[in-house]
């Protein structure tokens, strides 16, 4: 499809169309590759306490019963980071999410190397566990955006084995690390891998087009964005979402339909749609 295709001077232009029909260019690629390698970190930072924790048993002299609070914790902490990390990635946008998801499981992993005790243990565990469940939704939203419909359920599953691929890494990495440097060595260095990576993320992952499309300031950044992208539009093109502006237009009358059949249950009753 040719670029001028999207050259729409004054007029409006769906970025869902733009997205879905267009070429899957090597920018594109690089987004979603490094939206995949948040992933293969999510899964091998997410792994790294099952192989430390025989090696905390030897040492601390306490039994394996005794880590059921940090794991449950760490699983506790994935699971908020889940439900959280779509309003979050909505008010500041799909890459402050992963971003900001990596550095939080970053930060976490490393800290626990400096973990006391166990309930210290617990408490990382669950920080890290936020970063941790954030990360996977985000990347594979982000993924979903910049790959164009034909090749989306491809790009979309391909990122979502990362989780397991994250975890066989750090199967190898902890069998070198932990006769070299023990399991704090493990945390430091297993947690400097996200750290790195979300600097790394800082300075090459763009943000969502369909974020920017939903705010007009950042209109100027969408048009650069696309250039990227193969996508050149004019200076003056208006931006819509038509796939999200159908999914508000049928809450709307959902809401609706629920208001009116409150209404007839309870006559005169004040009814509203959350």
């Amino acid at each position: 499809m040719s670029s001028t295709t999207y050259r729409h001077a004054g007029h409006s232009v769906d970025i869902g169309q733009v997205l879905d029909n267009g070429p899957f260019t090597r920018a594109q690629k690089l987004i979603v590759f490094l939206a995949a390698l948040s992933i293969v970190m999510d899964g091998f930072d997410g792994q790294l306490i099952g192989f430390a924790i025989p090696v905390l048993i030897k040492e601390w002299g306490i039994s394996r019963g005794a880590f059921a609070p940090a794991v449950a914790a760490g699983l506790v902490g994935m699971g908020i980071g889940s439900a959280c990390a779509g309003l979050f990635a909505d008010r500041f946008g799909r890459r402050m999410a992963i971003i900001g998801s990596v550095f939080v499981f970053g930060v976490g992993t490393c800290a626990i190397g400096f973990a006391p005790d166990v309930l210290t243990i617990a408490v990382l565990r669950f920080i890290a566990g936020l970063g941790i469940g954030g990360a996977l939704p985000s990347s594979t939203t982000m993924t979903a955006e910049f790959t164009p419909a034909s090749r989306r359920t491809v790009a979309v599953t391909a990122t979502i084995v990362c989780v397991p691929l994250g975890g066989m890494l750090a199967g190898f990495f902890s069998h070198a690390v932990l006769p070299l440097y023990g399991w704090r060595g493990l945390f430091f260095i297993g947690g400097a891998f996200p750290l790195a990576l979300g600097c790394l993320l800082l300075a090459t992952l763009p943000e969502s087009p369909r974020f920017l499309a939903r705010r007009r300031q950042r209109w100027p950044e969408l048009t650069r964005l696309l250039t990227r992208l193969s996508r050149p539009t004019f200076a003056d093109t208006n931006f819509t979402d038509e796939a999200e502006q159908a999914a508000e237009r049928r809450e709307s009358a959902r809401c609706s339909r629920m208001a009116g059949h409150a209404t007839r249950s309870r006559s005169g009753s004040p009814s509203s749609c959350v």
